[in-house]
């Protein structure tokens, strides 16, 4: 029990702010925030594609094919996984709330590269507002690959 008590002492600024993100970006996404945004709905058809067929690598829908082997494809499988049992506005809400909180993560894990624990979640509790990822998810609508690199 005191193990378990002295891991969340040492790791509270990092939990703080992956709850920070999730309840930040959380609010934003289920608000609509990506409905307005630049590229959100061509990630949900590339998802759509995903759903319909998953191992079929041309897209005949897109102005007169396009192959789906030329866009990095996780964020739009996991789309199309959780659409399976809900809508695809739903999945890509659900994996751009997971790239975020994961952003959060993976600045951590970086800054510990260079710098002490204390450092590194300052910068963890930094990233929650950082304009970039706020402009990411709810300006541009692009779904981020930090959830690749934050789970390497």
């Amino acid at each position: 029990m005191s193990s378990v008590r002295a891991w969340l002492n040492h790791y509270a600024l990092v939990l703080l702010a992956m709850v920070g993100s999730f309840s930040f970006h959380g609010a934003l996404l289920w608000s609509g925030s990506y409905r307005n945004t630049y590229d959100a709905y061509v990630h949900i058809f590339f998802a759509d594609h995903y759903a319909r067929g998953w191992f079929e690598l041309w897209e005949p829908r897109w102005y007169t094919g396009f192959t789906m082997a030329s866009y990095p494809p996780l964020t739009h499988q996991l789309t199309a996984l959780i659409s399976l049992l809900s809508t695809l506005p739903t999945g890509y809400i659900t994996v751009m709330l997971f790239s975020a909180v994961f952003t959060t993560l993976g600045v951590y894990r970086f800054s510990r590269l260079w710098v002490a624990h204390r450092p590194a979640s300052y910068a963890a509790l930094l990233v929650v507002f950082s304009t970039s990822v706020a402009e990411v998810a709810h300006v541009l609508g692009s779904c981020p690959r930090s959830l690749c690199w934050a789970l390497c």
